[in-house]
């Protein structure tokens, strides 16, 4: 599975697209996107679904 991730951020980059990790569920799944260079990500490692308002109150910040 490494090998597929690393060449498919590879192909990423080589054609200038914006990637995102998904279904990030474990750390081992985080260190791997890191170390091939990922540089965004989400899954339940970082949150479960929240509902809109709770996703505001949470890491929406205003002046």
């Amino acid at each position: 599975m490494g090998v597929f991730v690393c060449y498919f951020i590879f192909v990423c980059y080589f054609l200038n697209l914006q990637l995102v990790g998904e279904g990030i569920e474990e750390q081992a799944h985080l260190d791997m996107l890191i170390k091939f260079g990922c540089q965004e990500g989400q899954g339940y490692l970082f949150s479960r679904p929240l509902p809109e308002a709770e996703f505001e109150a949470l890491y929406v910040f205003t002046q």
